[in-house]
C-alpha cells in the first residue's frame, strides 16, 4: 500500500495543528488527526507561522512576530507589536524563544523554499 503523507499546520489563538493527513491510495478518504498544542507565551494575532525542517527531516513549528491588545481597542487599548520567533519542536510541551526579529512585525507573508521558510 502506497501512502501520501502531507503535513500542514494551522495556528490559532488556542493553537492547534493539523498533522498526519494520510490518504491510502486504495482508501476511501483522508484520516485527520488534530492535536492541541501548548499555549503560546503571549497570545498574538497577525503572526506568521510555518515549519522549518532539518536535513534529518525533523520539523519545528515557528510563530514569528504578531500583535496584541492588552485592553480591547473599543475600550481605549493600544496595539502592541512583537519581535519574537517562538519555536515548538516535535514532542515538546513548551515553546522556546528561538530568536528575535530586527524590529517588531506582524501581518507578513512566508514562502517555502528548498532550504527553509
Amino acid at each position: 500500500m502506497q501512502l501520501l503523507h502531507l503535513s500542514k499546520c494551522l495556528v490559532l489563538g488556542w493553537c492547534l495543528i493539523l498533522t498526519a493527513v494520510t490518504k491510502a491510495q486504495s482508501g476511501p478518504g483522508l484520516l485527520v488527526n488534530w492535536q492541541s498544542l501548548p499555549a503560546l507565551p503571549q497570545a498574538v494575532g497577525g503572526q506568521m507561522s510555518g515549519t522549518s525542517t532539518t536535513p534529518e527531516g525533523n520539523e519545528t513549528l515557528l510563530v514569528i512576530g504578531g500583535s496584541y491588545f492588552t485592553v480591547p481597542p473599543w475600550a481605549g487599548g493600544t496595539k502592541h507589536w512583537v519581535d519574537t520567533v517562538q519555536a515548538l519542536e516535535p514532542g515538546s510541551r513548551e515553546w522556546r524563544l528561538a530568536g528575535r526579529l530586527s524590529h517588531p512585525l506582524a501581518y507578513g507573508a512566508a514562502v517555502t523554499v528548498d532550504d527553509g521558510v
